[in-house]
């Protein structure tokens, strides 16, 4: 069993860099800190960890199961109970005696598996393995001992039209497996943190059979991978079947497939893929993360491939995981048709927030996907089209999550405001990992351009968007505030905006630091009933709503960094002289921001 220490291990041989903390990050660690400190399940015992493949004899499968309540729980004739829609549906007895303390775990499975605290075998062989179903679409049921579910998970649902009503979410979609050396499990974020929604509580990560999935915390993360010699492992990432490594981007060699020019930063670069073929993970070893920044360099080939049926993709992404295969995610189903594989197997298991670069003989596109949960119901957020001599080569590529909001840029300067930029508004609000996933299509090994990155840097992300109250009504509606996008640092595009004010009739926006304690009701003096105002004010601007009675207001946000942190509220009063009251004003509601790093 791999053992983690206490604090986060020595880079100084790859070029990685754990800063001191300024104090807006250091809140937002001691927060998530103390997240992770409280139980996360209070009424009981979850599924925590498991795993159902491996690659040998399938003699490494478990489940751990984790109390995260504040009370010790007899597990005496609790069932695990395996399902699928073809069977055989193997159950587990807990056995009689069994009690887990509060924050404690115990393992169910075969007897080789780290930690274990009930060994078990199949019934029907009596041998420890081949315990749980390979999909597809498979599924692990925590009963209590009057039969009744406890909690459940479902995997490798990509591949099947079975969708019992019990399910959490969609599932854990991808294909998953430990491999000898390197193995791996599906474990949630967060000790027994259940929402009830797989696809959001699990990722993929180096197992830790009987012990907490906690990871030092090693962000903000730099690294430059230039003070490691080519093909040295990165070990600050875990991996499915082979390790990150370092190399010299204009050197072929191990495991550099083709020369390529260095990176803008210049130096070694790093790559993330198996040369043996098929697919492969890494995944960065730190705590799981919601509001984050992560920034790269990455390098597109556009080279047309030898052959026409030929395709190769890659992902980096926050908030989520990637299966063990990086499965090749049909955003276009054309890619299918190229690669002869089949899109109605919907296989891939990415979550959260990603780019996703496709390379065939058809295309080459960058596409900024919300996976939310993974399945099928993904979102597109942009589109690039990388082409030969334009906007190929080595890029910046950026993505800013933050609460509901992501922020995105492609091409332009490393830390600048600048190059290709998409807004988008996500429900992928919860905490996951950073991966990195490479799967080829390709006949010819000699022209992979597996995803190779340099200067790489995660930071914990700092910002907000909120709204509160609500409107009063005019005689054509209720005003609404709101903004374009997250603020940042150096966001020349940042907008207020307001919609049904009176048409082409004059207004005011209100803008402060700060809410009053107590609204201002303007209703008593006279304005429509439900008038208020929330701002406490220090300034205000006129406005004229339009000919449909939408505002837009611009309010570009300097590059300076002492902005990040600061917040502000905005919020629209209208003149409707149609309104009988002796004050003819309506209002909308507050929108605040709290500008991100």
């Amino acid at each position: 069993m791999r053992r983690y220490p206490a604090s986060p291990p020595g880079h100084s041989n790859l070029g990685a860099t754990h800063l001191s903390i300024p104090k807006t990050h250091r809140m937002i660690e001691i927060a998530l800190l103390a997240t992770l400190a409280l139980p996360q399940s209070p009424n009981g015992v979850v599924i925590n960890e498991f795993s159902y493949d491996d690659s040998s004899t399938d003699d490494m499968e478990y489940v751990e199961l984790y109390n995260g309540s504040t009370n010790a729980v007899d597990m005496s004739g609790w069932t695990l109970a395996c399902e699928d829609q073809n069977g055989p549906d193997l159950v587990f007895t807990i056995a009689n005696g069994t009690v887990i303390q509060p924050g404690a775990f115990f393992v169910v499975g075969a007897a080789l598996v780290p930690n274990v605290g009930q060994s078990i075998v199949d019934p029907n062989t009596g041998v420890g393995q081949d315990l749980f179903q390979n999909g597809p679409h498979d599924s692990i049921e925590l009963r209590d001992a009057s039969g009744a579910k406890i909690d459940r998970v479902d995997y490798e649902t990509y591949a099947s039209g079975w969708l019992p009503t019990n399910m959490e979410g969609d599932g854990c979609p991808g294909g998953y497996v430990a491999v000898s050396g390197r193995e791996c499990s599906m474990q949630r974020n967060i000790d027994g943190f259940d929402t009830d929604d797989n696809g959001a509580d699990f990722r993929y990560m180096p197992w830790t059979p009987g012990t907490t999935n906690r990871r030092p915390n090693l962000l903000p993360y730099i690294n430059f991978f230039d003070t490691g010699a080519p093909d040295t492992p990165i070990t600050d990432f875990g991996a499915s079947f082979v390790e990150a490594k370092i190399i010299d981007p204009q050197t072929v060699q191990a495991p550099n497939p083709l020369p390529i020019p260095p990176s803008p930063q210049g130096g070694n670069a790093s790559i993330y893929y198996d040369p043996t073929g098929g697919g492969n993970t890494n995944m960065l070893l730190t705590e799981p993360i919601q509001d984050v920044i992560l920034e790269v360099y990455a390098y597109f080939e556009t080279a047309m491939t030898t052959t026409t049926t030929d395709g190769e993709s890659w992902s980096i992404g926050v908030r989520g995981t990637n299966d063990a295969y990086a499965h090749h995610p049909f955003i276009d189903p054309a890619f299918g048709t190229i690669t002869g594989t089949n899109t109605s197997i919907f296989q891939t298991g990415l979550t959260g927030i990603a780019w996703v670069y496709q390379r065939t003989q058809q295309y080459n596109t960058l596409w900024l996907v919300d996976w939310n949960n993974g399945g099928t119901d993904f979102t597109v957020l942009g589109t690039v089209q990388i082409q030969a001599g334009v906007n190929d080569g080595w890029q910046r590529l950026k993505i800013r999550a933050i609460g509901d909001r992501i922020e995105a840029d492609f091409g332009g300067t490393y830390g600048q405001d600048d190059g290709t930029h998409f807004s988008g508004v996500t429900g992928t609000v919860s905490a996951g990992g950073i991966y990195v996933g490479y799967r080829e299509f390709l006949v010819t090994n000699s022209e992979w351009r597996p995803i190779t990155l340099d200067y790489l840097t995660v930071f914990p992300g700092l910002g907000e968007v909120r709204t509160t109250g609500t409107g009063s009504m005019h005689t054509s509606g209720t005003p609404s505030a709101t903004v374009n996008s997250l603020p940042y640092v150096g966001s020349n595009g940042f907008r207020v905006e307001a919609s049904s004010m009176v048409p082409s009739s004059p207004g005011v926006m209100l803008f402060g630091t700060g809410l009053l304690p107590t609204p201002f009701d303007l209703g008593a003096l006279g304005a429509p009933a439900g008038s208020l105002v929330y701002v406490s004010q220090i300034g205000a601007a006129p406005v004229v709503g339009s000919a449909s009675g939408n505002v837009s207001v611009p309010l570009p946000i300097p590059n300076m960094g002492n902005v990040a942190g600061v917040g502000l509220e905005f919020q629209f009063l209208t003149v409707d002289l149609a309104l009988p009251n002796s004050i003819q004003v309506a209002t909308s509601n507050a929108v605040g921001v709290t500008i991100a790093n």
